[in-house]
Parts: structure tokens; sequence; C-alpha cells
């Protein structure tokens, strides 16, 4: 009985820890997204200065000025890229080139700048591109630090940061 009370605290506790795990960065290295590079503009959008793209600061499904509210909501590349219609204004899914740049070359899980992109769920997130020789597929870039990658299309396993501008 104490074998088992001390088992389930053990697997509390693990879970516990794997639940409240803290991005990890290599301070060493030079931010490829510092904190200058981007405006917040006060309406829930971030502008980055070198792109001139306007994101939102929080992954669809989430809300709040840290987007703390609600959660992040997992999408088939077809619901993505209509949630982007969906809110019209302009606001569509990025290309592959344009997700990527918002990765924090730095950190991991997750890979992104955390007081510009509050709450980023350490995981894919789709992108507009779809795979050129493989028509069930399409790109992703993976906010765990691994990098981009494609999956099917028809998956709903992968998260959605809208822009507007660019292209």
């Amino acid at each position: 009985m104490i074998l088992s009370r001390l088992m389930l605290l053990t697997f509390n506790l693990t879970i516990s820890l794997n639940l409240t795990a803290a991005q990890i960065c290599n301070d060493n290295m030079q931010a490829s997204t510092p904190d200058n590079r981007f405006t917040l503009n006060g309406d829930s959008t971030v502008t980055d200065n070198q792109t001139g793209l306007i994101w939102k600061r929080c992954s669809e499904g989430q809300s709040g000025t840290d987007c703390s509210s609600g959660m992040a909501k997992l999408f088939t590349w077809q619901q993505a890229l209509q949630q982007a219609q969906i809110q019209g204004d302009g606001w569509r899914l990025p290309n592959i080139k344009e997700l990527a740049s918002i990765v924090e070359l730095r950190c991991y899980v997750p890979a992104i700048n955390l007081s510009i992109f509050p709450n980023t769920p350490g995981s894919s997130f789709w992108s507009s591109s779809p795979l050129s020789y493989y028509p069930y597929d399409a790109w992703y870039v993976s906010f765990s630090g691994s990098g981009a990658n494609y999956d099917r299309r028809h998956y709903d396993n992968s998260f959605v940061r809208l822009v507007r501008g660019g292209q």
C-alpha cells in the first residue's frame, strides 16, 4: 500500500513537472528574434519591424494580453486556411518562410520569443505552403525547436498563428 501511494505520488509529481516545464534558452547565443525587432501594437497584434509583417500575438483559440484565455486549437490544413478567411481583415496563414522567420533559434519548447508571443505551444504550426511534390502534404514549423517539416493536410495536429501584410 505504501509502495502504491509512493508510485502515485511520483506519477503525479512527474505530470506536474511536465506541465510546468519552462522554455529552455542558450543565453550564450544572440537572440534571433530580440524584443526590439517587434512593436507591440496594443490591439493583440505585433509588427515585425524587420519583415513588415503584422502577426497575431496569440495562437488561434487563445486571447488576452498574455494569451492565457482559452486554449490553442488544433486544425487540419484546410481548417487553418478557412480560419484565416473567417477572421477577414487581411489575415492569412503565413507561408513557410514567413512562419520560420519568427523562430527563436536559441530557445526550444517553445522556440519563439515568449515576451512577444506569450503562451505559444511548443508544437507544430501550419504554413500556407503546400508540399510541391506530394499533393497530400503541407509544410509546418515546429516550435518545439525541431524546425520545418511536412505532414498530411488532413491531420488535425497543428496550431495556427495568423499574419497580414507582406507577400
